[in-house]
């Protein structure tokens, strides 16, 4: 289990620097799924944390919020 836990942090890690260097915002990097064991808020509103299931990963990228509107009338959802 825990080569397997390695594994998945490694390749959510890669999520997470791409997300990075292409300027994107990251709002959470976790290891699990489920309830939240144990986290920390460092790093420019970035929430790290560990979940009860250790199977699974997410980062959770984007700027998340209210639509805004265009010029031309329309409104543009944020990533």
């Amino acid at each position: 289990m825990f080569v397997f836990s390695a594994v998945i942090a490694i390749h959510e890690f890669g999520h997470f620097m791409v997300a990075k260097l292409c300027g994107v915002q990251v709002n959470e990097f976790s290891i699990g799924h489920g309830g939240r064991c144990c986290g920390s808020g460092c790093g420019k509103g970035t929430q790290y944390s560990i979940r009860a299931l250790p199977v699974g990963g997410f980062v959770g990228a984007g700027r998340g919020g209210k639509p805004r509107e265009q010029a031309g009338g329309g409104t543009v959802k944020p990533l």
